[in-house]
């Protein structure tokens, strides 16, 4: 297994992601971010997504939904939203498609 996160900066809460952001001009990104998504899914037998609510800071879900628009994902749960619900507020571990 190989995780990878939404965004090349990481933070211990969303919140100090988007303050960081706002007051830093922090690029949560990155220039090489979506490399390394693609080259960590090249050979992986099952995709699992799992960015929770706040996955759509600056669209960026929309971003790396697009990236992988061709593969099948999967999740644990999703939110009522519909988005991929992140693991550590979920109990079972079985996924299922997104």
């Amino acid at each position: 297994m190989e995780l990878v996160n939404l965004f090349a900066f990481r933070s211990e809460s969303i919140k100090k992601l988007k303050e960081r952001v706002r007051y830093e001009n922090v690029e949560p990104v990155g220039d090489l971010n979506n490399q390394y998504l693609i080259k960590a899914i090249k050979d992986a037998d099952k995709v699992m997504v799992a960015w929770g609510s706040n996955g759509g800071f600056q669209r960026r879900d929309k971003a790396v939904l697009s990236l992988l628009k061709d593969i099948p994902l999967f999740c644990f749960n999703k939110t009522s939203m519909g988005k991929p619900e992140y693991p550590k507020r979920i109990k079972g571990v079985e996924l299922i498609e997104f």
